[in-house]
Parts: structure tokens; sequence; C-alpha cells
């Protein structure tokens, strides 16, 4: 019995020892880890939810289409005028022809329009000219007319007191109120071709004021 437990006394020292260096490394292991830590936390700052300020530039073409060369690198400085990429423009340039060519089209159209106008205006002015001309000659003829009217109805009247006079025939009377009745009709005539002549003039006038509205528009839209 003595024997058995002396030798677990003897054995209970290194035991004991064992755990001893356990924990010392373990202490020890913490220690450098807590160390590390604060030197660590001393060199960065640590910040929740945080952003890195930089310069950031949006890139937009005001056409679309795909990048065909890209001639600048990631970080490289650029300067102002700087070509950054290229955009293939083939699309783009076969849609500026297409315009261009419209653009011919009614620049084409615009000058016949335009011809065709000024055809039309200097038909216009001379057709003016004409019924000015034609309601001056109507005024003239109806300005006569009325001369020969007055004339025949004042011979028509006295043939009429010459004949309850009997100081005429029927005859000479018959041909005074003939005269009469043609000088009137005549210058009922002179007074529709004076009143024709007026419409023909205004809308010959009303045609030339549609004719300076569409030069206008032409002027407008040139």
């Amino acid at each position: 019995m003595t024997t058995t437990s002396e030798a677990e006394n003897a054995d209970r020292p290194s035991v004991w020892s064992r755990t001893n260096i356990a924990a010392v490394v373990l202490l020890a292991g913490s220690v450098i880890w807590l160390a590390w830590w604060f030197i660590e936390r001393s060199y960065y700052v640590y910040v929740s939810d945080a952003r890195i300020a930089s310069d950031m530039i949006s890139l937009s073409s005001r056409t679309p289409g795909l990048i065909s060369l890209i001639d600048v690198k990631e970080g490289q400085l650029v300067h102002k005028g700087q070509a950054l990429v290229v955009i293939d423009d083939r699309d783009i340039q076969l849609r500026l022809r297409g315009l261009e060519a419209d653009l011919a089209t009614l620049q084409a159209e615009e000058s016949r329009q335009q011809s065709q106008l000024n055809l039309t205006r200097e038909q216009l002015t001379s057709g003016i000219h004409a019924e000015e001309s034609r309601l001056s000659a109507a005024n003239s003829a109806l300005r006569e007319s009325e001369v020969v009217l007055r004339q025949a109805e004042h011979d028509f009247q006295r043939a009429t007191r010459l004949l309850n006079d009997k100081l005429i025939s029927d005859e000479t009377w018959e041909l005074r109120k003939v005269n009469q009745e043609t000088a009137s009709q005549t210058h009922l005539r002179r007074l529709a071709e004076v009143a024709a002549a007026e419409a023909m003039l205004l809308k010959a006038r009303a045609a030339m004021g549609e004719v300076e509205v569409l030069q206008k528009t032409i002027d407008i839209t040139a």
C-alpha cells in the first residue's frame, strides 16, 4: 500500500507541470494576438459603411453605336480634347447619306416650287395689268355711253314734244325712240363690262395675295 501511494505522489508533479506549461503557452499566444491586434488597429482606420472618395466621370455619346476602339487604359491620365473611345460610325454614316439625299430632294423641290411661283407671279402681274387696262377701257366706254344716252334721251323727249305738236312724222319719232333704247342698252352693257372688269381685277389681285402667302411659307421653311 505504501509503495503504490508513493508512486502516485511521484507522478502528480509531472502532470501539474504539463498543465502549467499549456496554460502559459495559451496565455502567451493570447498576449501576442492582442498585441498584434492593437498594432494593426493603430495603422488602419476601420469604419462601418465607409466609402472611398474618388473622381468618377460618366461617359456617354449623343449617338448610339458600338465601340470599335478604346484608346486609353485603366488609371491612365487623360487630357482635354483627347479621344478616349471610337464608336463604329458606319450606321451613322449610312443614315447621314440618307439624310443628305433627302435634303437634296427637298432643296430641289423647293427650287422647283420657287420657279413655279415666280412664273405664276409674272403671269398674275401681267394679268393684273391687263385687267387694269380692261377696267380703264370699260370705264371710258361707260362714260361715252352715258353721253350718248343723255343725248338720245334728250332727242327722244324733244321728238315726243314735236310729235304732239304735229311737227314731225311718226317715223322720225320712232327713230328717236329706237336710238334712245339702243343707247340705254349700250349703257347697261358698259356698266356690266365695268363690273366684270372690276371683278376680274379683284380676282387677279387675290391670286397674287395667295402667291405672296406661299412665298412667305417657302421663305420660312427654307
